[in-house]
């Protein structure tokens, strides 16, 4: 799931009650999820990075570093602002 904002959610007594909290109960782990709002292709690029890591047999946070990474490094791509690649998280066991 790479909506915007699915990772966010109101605060409760029971935490955080986001798109992917209320997800990760019935699932071993979700994500990557963003807090806030990001462009359509960078998200587009981020998530075909980090499935293709993912196919390469990286773990879940391995392969979302790899790709975070790769934004970082294009900046003739995607400008390296955090803005573009730091929305987004995983939830539940990183593997």
């Amino acid at each position: 799931m790479s909506a915007c904002k699915s990772a966010l959610g109101e605060r409760s007594g029971r935490g955080t009650d986001g798109t992917l909290a209320r997800l990760s109960v019935r699932r071993r782990s979700i994500g990557p999820g963003s807090l806030w709002d990001v462009s359509d292709q960078t998200t587009a690029d981020l998530m075909a990075r980090f499935y293709r890591y993912l196919s390469e047999g990286k773990t879940k946070d391995e392969a979302l570093r790899e790709a975070q990474i790769d934004l970082i490094t294009s900046p003739a791509v995607f400008p390296s602002h955090p803005y573009h690649w730091a929305a987004f998280q995983l939830m539940g066991d990183y593997r």
